[in-house]
């Protein structure tokens, strides 16, 4: 159920996006604009409605962007709506998605990026079965990632985005002892959209992971630490963010992932539910900084669930 509840409120807002991307026309304010100026440049955008009425038309420019307090004079490189900017089916500016300002692009972010990442993390383990509740704390202190980032429509922003990364052993405990836990994989392929002005993006791919869980009844019987591998796939779709704050960038995404193949050297293959959670601030040059959570929920035989928090830093190699 509480998947179902989840898609349904995704594809809300995925029929929110699809109305919003057909929304007003928009402009950028630039050096030496005033509001006149601006209504003078694109009057010509609202005959059907204003005519030759300029003063009607500036009146309305400053009712459509409430997000500009201040246009003596207004500010640079702001982006507005020079267009009615509501849906038809409803008002209010909370229907209406702000606008952010423009920002010429650096050349690694034009059209390509590959992206070097470090991450650590930390997080705990729980194992339930019809008769005992085990629980782990985990450490994994090292991780190495490669991203990358290809613009394939210059105008609707679409991207492919990929993600590889290695994790080192994890270091923990489990059932009172200290242990190693092998190292792990994790890799995505995603296609996302991103429309200049649109209050969320969508992205939809594969995720892949390969990790280790505890042989708990060796382990718990005679003392002996061994593990189950395991190979999971993921049909993944989610949302993704970008704002300012502070005159800071920021971009968080949310994702939900459902497996739909696994493998296992365990008597029964797990299968359930992957989310993941990130926040990441972009600085103006080529280093970035995430926080990120990621919690699963798999089941077979037994009910598992793991939960992390950690951080990556990031660089732009080109």
């Amino acid at each position: 159920m509480k998947l179902l509840f989840l898609i349904s409120i995704f594809f809300h807002i995925l029929f929110f996006f699809t109305l919003i991307t057909n929304a007003a026309e928009t402009d950028k304010i630039n050096a030496n604009d005033t509001l006149i100026k601006i209504a003078q440049r694109n009057l010509h955008r609202v005959s059907s409605t204003h005519g030759h009425d300029l003063k009607s038309y500036a009146d309305d420019l400053v009712k459509w962007n409430p997000i500009i307090k201040n246009w003596n004079p207004p500010p640079l490189n702001q982006y507005i709506y020079v267009t009615y900017p509501y849906d038809v089916y409803s008002t209010g500016v909370t229907w209406t998605p702000l606008l952010g300002k423009y920002r010429e692009p650096l050349d690694n972010q034009k059209q390509k990026k590959i992206i070097f990442s470090y991450a650590t993390s930390t997080g705990s383990y729980s194992e339930t079965s019809s008769t005992q509740l085990v629980e782990s704390k985990l450490y994994i202190p090292l991780a190495f990632g490669l991203k990358t980032l290809l613009k394939l429509d210059e105008t609707h922003e679409q991207y492919l985005c990929t993600d590889f990364f290695w994790e080192k052993a994890a270091k923990g405990e489990f059932n009172g002892r200290s242990f190693s836990l092998p190292g792990a994989l994790n890799a995505r392929v995603y296609y996302q959209k991103y429309n200049e002005g649109a209050p969320l993006g969508l992205f939809t791919g594969i995720d892949f992971e390969k990790f280790s869980t505890f042989n708990s009844t060796a382990i718990l019987e005679n003392g002996t630490v061994s593990y189950f591998k395991n190979e999971l796939y993921y049909a993944t779709i989610g949302l993704i963010k970008n704002f300012t704050l502070m005159h800071q960038d920021f971009t968080s995404s949310l994702s939900l992932s459902q497996s739909l193949l696994s493998k296992s050297d365990a008597p029964e293959f797990l299968k359930g539910t992957l989310y993941n959670f990130t926040l990441e601030w972009q600085s103006h040059d080529r280093f970035s900084l995430e926080v990120f959570y990621k919690r699963h929920e798999l089941k077979n035989t037994q009910i598992f669930s793991f939960d992390r928090m950690g951080i990556a830093f990031s660089l732009a190699l080109f």
